[in-house]
């Protein structure tokens, strides 16, 4: 089983936060790139993981940010 891909898995989604403390808690290195929406920018305050990659021994986490509350 690939745990190491497994655990990589359970980054998608998560508040850059939580899988950085993920990812400090195996002892990992990382690197943050972020991105956006080109033509639907949302203007979100909440950044989340969108993409997870294993990249020289490091892992990287491409976030966006994403608008989880609703306008009035």
């Amino acid at each position: 089983r690939d745990y190491a891909g497994l655990m990589m898995k359970t980054l998608l989604g998560l508040p850059v936060r939580a899988a950085i403390q993920r990812l400090e808690a195996q002892g990992a290195s990382y690197t943050l790139v972020k991105t956006e929406e080109p033509k639907k920018s949302l203007h979100g305050t909440d950044e989340r993981v969108v993409r997870v990659k294993k990249q020289n021994g490091s892992v990287q986490l491409v976030t966006s940010a994403f608008r989880t509350e609703q306008e009035e």
